[in-house]
């Protein structure tokens, strides 16, 4: 289905439509930047997590070994 009533346009969608190649081109640039450095923090986060929890499995696991 199309959209009959223009006026309801997100900006989003105004963005796409009127803004320059350039302009598009920073923004998705600027977005890529920002989306890589969180994917960074997210995986740095979880490594660092899972380094902590590897100790702790090693014991955790010898535990319930000697329980059966």
């Amino acid at each position: 289905m199309r959209k009959t009533n223009i006026e309801d346009s997100s900006l989003l969608a105004d963005f796409f439509n009127k803004a320059s190649y350039d302009t598009k081109r920073e923004v998705f640039r600027e977005v890529l930047h920002k989306a890589s450095a969180s994917q960074r923090e997210v995986v740095a986060r979880a490594a660092k997590i899972k380094g902590s929890l590897s100790g702790g499995d090693s014991v955790r696991n010898q535990t319930c070994d000697a329980k059966f």
